[in-house]
């Protein structure tokens, strides 16, 4: 018999078929996923703003960055006053916008490249 010394530690088969520690995680009540977390934050954190015109332009922006993540799940297209019932529902009220007196902006999609491949010389 041949006496081999290992420079590292020999693994075994039975090793390798283990299954890892499931990974606990944290239970998040956030209702709006297609949103996400950070736009859930940042609404509160509008919501908390006193009124003024900061405040209007930057549920202004919030209004359209979460009209454009809802394009990305809803490929049809989104209406105004949709983003506008999220945002109120999302506040619990605090933050109500009329749908007339505000105007999101018209995301088209992006044309797709054609197949078309340059020829090399």
């Amino acid at each position: 018999m041949l006496d081999v010394d290992f420079p590292c530690e020999v693994i075994s088969a039975e090793s390798l078929a283990t299954k890892p520690m499931p990974i606990e995680r944290e239970k998040s009540g956030i209702r709006y996923y297609h949103y996400g977390r950070s736009l859930v934050n940042m609404v509160e954190k509008a919501a908390e703003m006193e009124n003024g015109p900061e405040r209007d332009e930057l549920i202004h922006l919030l209004a359209n960055h979460m009209k454009k993540l809802m394009l990305a799940v809803n490929k049809d297209g989104v209406e105004d006053e949709k983003i506008f019932k999220d945002l109120y529902r999302m506040t619990d009220g605090r933050i109500s916008i009329e749908p007339g007196s505000m105007k999101l902006h018209e995301f088209k999609e992006m044309p797709q490249q054609g197949g078309k491949k340059k020829k090399k010389k």
